[in-house]
């Protein structure tokens, strides 16, 4: 099996991919001339390959270039003795090598089968002859990934944008505002055909004012710009959100390309991309103590309900693990899931973060405004971490949203709608908080509808040795280490420890170990300082201590809690000269307690 075929799955996203935006036909093939993927009249299963000539020559050891250019394959020396010269659909068609390491692994073909297309290429050869070679080495860059499951990451973080395109409609357009090119999504959106191209953009956009914001972006160099437009057309209109890509050449406006997307699209789109792990559910919550099991029973309840939530735990514990469960257990599982850290917004900044702004509403404020945390997550999920360090004076602000069911944006004059879950969550003592008056009782009602308290893993010992496992396995696996199991000296140290940063501490550990291990089982050489010096530590408190010792200990403790001897002996229970007795005896510097 060639390292192509490795990747065959990756190859056809690259040619779905670039074929919906480029609007040719794309065929891939191994250094054999085997047709791996492609699209249209090339895709695989129909057993053709363009340009076998053309590829044949250019995987040869003889061949000096790395591209080929054929403009027409009816008068072509690479197409002369072709088989399927009579029956192929090929107009034109540039080549280019996909070489790794030195060797030439097969060639990526861009194809026109029209004479449109042919013509379009051959007037933009040059272009399409960087972008082939481009697309070419990028394939080669990804055959020299060691693992599928990095290749297969790499793509995805480099296609990003590629493939959300895809979904996006394209309109691009030349330096005088002429559509060059429309993809298929955006024909589908909009309504409309081929026989824009040609028009002004205007005729589509008009309220855009494209002029004035591609001479904006080119004096103050920058060239992306976001803005939300209403489309309009015969009985139809719905809102938009457009993101404009200058093309500068030389300091010259060269063109422009416009993708966009219906405005409840993008809202989706972009709470997916927040989202920090949508594959989580209750089934990824490991643990079999009777609180969990408990806590998940009743995750299952009242997940199907709107009502909300307040999860409380100490750090570490899984609070967001159990938000996004009940997310997924819930009837707005389509929807989006919104999580807000708010401790880590800037008080300055929560209001809009949360309610979003109007254009204009303060120095630096996007054109064309922002829609907030609570917009993004309509008919959704939005998990409000860290409740407690909400400043005070917000909170207000924040229950009038929650009981109006509406919020308005900073700079806003018309109030907007919102339909959300409300999932808080806290690692504080909100009860005490409220008693101080740093946290509003009527606030934490409106929260703690349902409350979820996740108990500290040292109160549920019979999970601590499930997660060890769980993710010593994991680790393992990620880390590339044949580790099965745990000595039984590190495994009591583990199982002893408090953990008091729970499940997330715990997880830290194990990969610690994993990183530093070299045998085929974690031993106590590989555990962090603080798990053996904490077992140093029980020892030492369990130790039975000899009675002039414990008595000597007491003393140092009340002369140290202490201003006076004489308050230390009262407390002590003893006189003040027997105190000064004991102090001498058992030699003790009242001056250096420490």
């Amino acid at each position: 099996m060639t390292k192509l075929r490795e990747i065959g799955s990756f190859l056809q996203r690259v040619a779905d991919a670039f074929a919906a935006v480029l609007d040719y036909e794309i065929s891939i093939a191994d250094h054999e001339l085997t047709s791996l993927t492609g699209t249209g009249e090339f895709d695989k299963e129909m057993k053709s390959l363009c340009g076998q000539g053309m590829s044949r020559y250019l995987l040869s050891d003889s061949a000096a270039t790395t591209s080929l250019f054929v403009e027409d394959t009816s008068s072509s020396e690479f197409c002369k003795h072709c088989q399927s010269k009579e029956v192929c659909p090929t107009k034109a068609a540039i080549v280019s090598c996909i070489r790794c390491s030195e060797q030439k692994m097969g060639a990526f073909s861009l194809i026109a089968v029209d004479e449109k297309q042919q013509q379009t290429m051959i007037e933009n050869k040059s272009e399409l002859m960087s972008f082939s070679q481009n697309v070419a080495n990028f394939i080669a860059s990804t055959l020299g990934e060691k693992q599928m499951r990095d290749q297969m990451k790499v793509m995805a973080d480099r296609f990003r944008a590629v493939i959300n395109s895809v979904h996006e409609g394209i309109i691009a357009i030349n330096a005088k505002g002429i559509i060059t090119h429309i993809n298929r999504s955006a024909k589908q959106l909009l309504g409309i055909g081929q026989e824009k191209l040609g028009e002004d953009i205007d005729n589509l956009f008009s309220k855009i004012e494209l002029d004035k914001i591609l001479q904006e972006m080119l004096e103050q160099n920058y060239n992306y710009f976001e803005e939300e437009i209403e489309y309009k057309k015969e009985n139809k209109s719905f809102p938009l959100l457009c993101n404009i890509t200058l093309i500068n050449n030389n300091d010259q406006i060269a063109g422009a390309t416009i993708s966009f997307r219906k405005l409840d699209e993008m809202k989706k789109l972009a709470n997916r991309i927040m989202a920090e792990d949508e594959r989580i559910t209750l089934d990824s919550i490991k643990g079999t103590s009777n609180q969990i099991v408990n806590i998940k029973k009743k995750v299952k309840k009242v997940a199907s309900t709107d009502s909300t939530i307040l999860i409380r735990g100490a750090s570490g514990t899984g609070k967001g693990m159990f938000a996004q469960a009940i997310h997924k257990e819930s009837n707005r599982c389509d929807n989006s899931f919104v999580t807000v850290n708010c401790a880590a917004i800037p008080e300055n900044l929560l209001e809009s973060e949360l309610f979003g702004y109007e254009e204009g509403a303060f120095t630096g404020a996007k054109k064309g405004g922002k829609p907030g945390k609570f917009e993004l997550a309509d008919e959704g999920t939005i998990f409000l971490d860290e409740i407690g360090d909400m400043p005070i004076q917000f909170q207000v602000k924040l229950l009038k949203a929650i009981e109006n069911k509406r919020i308005m944006r900073v700079g806003g004059v018309e109030p907007i709608d919102i339909n959300v879950r409300i999932i808080a969550a806290t690692n504080q003592d909100l009860d005490k908080m409220v008693t101080k008056g740093t946290f509003r009782e009527d606030l934490f009602y409106r929260l703690n509808v349902i409350p979820i308290n996740i108990p500290p893993l040292r109160e549920r010992q019979e999970d601590i040795s499930l997660l060890l496992h769980f993710f010593l396995e994991k680790y393992a696996e990620l880390l590339n280490k044949e580790i099965k199991d745990f000595t039984a000296k590190a495994k009591k140290k583990l199982l002893n420890y408090s953990w008091p940063g729970n499940i997330r501490e715990l997880e830290n550990t194990i990969e610690y170990a994993v990183n530093l291990e070299t045998s085929h089982q974690i031993t106590i050489q590989s555990l962090p300082n603080r798990i053996l010096k904490y077992q140093l530590q029980v020892e030492e408190k369990d130790r039975v201590l000899p009675i002039n010792e414990v008595e000597k200990k007491t003393i140092i403790k009340a002369l140290k809690k202490f201003e006076t001897k004489q308050r230390a002996a009262e407390v002590l229970g003893i006189s003040e000269t027997t105190l000064y007795r004991r102090i001498k005896k058992y030699n003790i510097d009242s001056n250096r307690l420490d």
